[in-house]
């Protein structure tokens, strides 16, 4: 049978690993686990778990930790794309066509001091009046999602201008410092998973601003977009400030 899992804070709702849910009643957190039709039951305060379990067995101590670095992880926005059905002031609404993932109406919020509404060609800034019925989007929202239907989000990147190819950059985080691939160009890393080849001579450009950065910017943590050519090697990057 295959394990879904859920998180749910506050009357929101976040997808974690397998087997595995954070639950929120009254300040109170809870990391449930289910895994061999066992049910066992975590206590999760200020980023700290202190397990019990209602399984015959008892847990072993180190399972706390391993709880919490599994999650850890997770908390990164989620990649949907789709097509706008509905606008409003600082929101929209869009019919998500996400391969192995959400599928459906969601509402998205558009936060005026933190969410990013981007050119998916140039990168550059671009207005909500972008934002059009009909039109083609890419959202990266979240990881949190409310209950409610449809669900809704907020987002961090609005990526709108969507070519006809669909080649959308990622927004990504850097996991690790870049590593030199031994042919001449740098393996990158991000948070959320991915391994790209980053030739030498990869075009990287700051975001807004005339500073002068390099490759070697790429260091753990900075956030940037990163268009891929069709091998899935990088071939321009955007780097955000740190």
């Amino acid at each position: 049978m295959r394990k879904r899992n859920v998180i749910i804070t506050a009357g929101l709702i976040m997808a974690f690993g397998a087997g595995t849910a954070l639950v929120s009643f009254g300040g109170a957190n809870q990391i449930i686990r289910v895994e061999d039709g066992t049910r066992q039951v975590a206590a999760a305060e200020s980023g700290q778990a202190a397990e019990s379990t209602e399984a015959a067995e008892d847990t072993a101590a180190a399972g706390n930790t391993a709880a919490e670095e599994s999650l850890q992880p997770q908390l990164q926005p989620m990649r949907m794309w789709g097509t706008i059905t509905e606008t409003g002031e600082d929101q929209f609404s869009f019919n998500s066509q996400t391969t192995n993932g959400y599928q459906g109406d969601v509402v998205i919020h558009i936060d005026p001091e933190q969410t990013l509404i981007l050119d998916c060609v140039t990168g550059m800034p671009a207005g909500q009046d972008q934002i059009v019925n009909g039109n083609a989007v890419t959202v990266y929202a979240g990881p949190v999602m409310t209950m409610s239907l449809p669900p809704q989000m907020t987002a961090s990147v609005v990526f709108v201008n969507i070519p006809a190819d669909g080649s959308i950059p990622l927004y990504a985080t850097v996991a690790s410092d870049l590593e030199d691939n031994g042919q001449g160009g740098y393996t990158l890393t991000t948070v959320d998973g991915h391994t790209i080849t980053v030739p030498a001579d990869c075009s990287i450009t700051p975001y807004l601003t005339r500073q002068m950065v390099t490759l070697q910017d790429l260091t753990q943590g900075r956030k940037c977009l990163i268009w891929l050519d069709a091998d899935g090697a990088a071939e321009r990057i955007i780097l955000f400030n740190s």
